[in-house]
């Protein structure tokens, strides 16, 4: 999993990592990732991510971040077999009665 920051681009390769300052002042360092294209962090546990989540809107007004899940995980879900569907066909009146 993936931390990355949204509406940030890396144009011409000016920069290759931004340092983000949490909540607590940790600093975290997202580097530009390829397979991403985008600026993204790994966090180590649960108390980084939710650092870098409170500094939207509070620290960075205009900054805000985005959750990339592995693609080993996504992988495993396109090759699952889709179920096969089966409806009952229901019986078709051929005529209707009048009243």
């Amino acid at each position: 999993m993936k931390i990355v920051i949204l509406r940030k681009s890396n144009q011409l390769g000016s920069t290759s990592n931004i340092k983000v300052k949490g909540m607590s002042s940790v600093r975290y360092n997202f580097v530009w990732d390829k397979q991403v294209s985008s600026f993204a962090y790994e966090p180590k546990n649960q108390e980084e991510i939710d650092d870098i989540f409170l500094t939207q809107g509070r620290i960075y007004r205009h900054m805000n971040f985005s959750i990339v899940l592995d693609e080993v995980e996504s992988e495993k879900e396109e090759q699952k077999p889709k179920p096969k569907s089966r409806k009952k066909k229901q019986p078709v009146e051929k005529q209707l009665e009048t009243a």
